[in-house]
């Protein structure tokens, strides 16, 4: 599989940076998580770790052409979180 490039331009009032993410390394955890999607029952995972270790991008390349819910949670509150996977879950139907 063919690394994924993400580039980013930042504009700062003193000059303009180029920040450009690799995805590389990942092809176990895709695998994984590719085995969830085609299995026949309905599965659930959480992608978790500390920050900027690549996990949206992880994710994002994970569901390149395929139907998906994605929910990230912003709050720790329960009540909250669970009316906005609802909302994004009504949203994809």
């Amino acid at each position: 599989m063919l690394p994924f490039y993400n580039v980013k331009i930042r504009l700062d009032t003193n000059y303009m940076k180029v920040v450009m993410n690799v995805f590389f390394g990942r092809n176990r955890e895709l695998e994984q998580l590719n085995e969830l999607y085609e299995s026949n029952r309905f599965e659930y995972a959480a992608v978790y770790g500390n920050i900027h270790v690549g996990k949206t991008t992880l994710i994002k390349e994970f569901c390149k052409g395929k139907r998906f819910i994605y929910y990230q949670v912003t709050s720790c509150d329960k009540d909250y979180n669970l009316a906005k996977l609802s909302e994004a879950i009504h949203d994809m139907l």
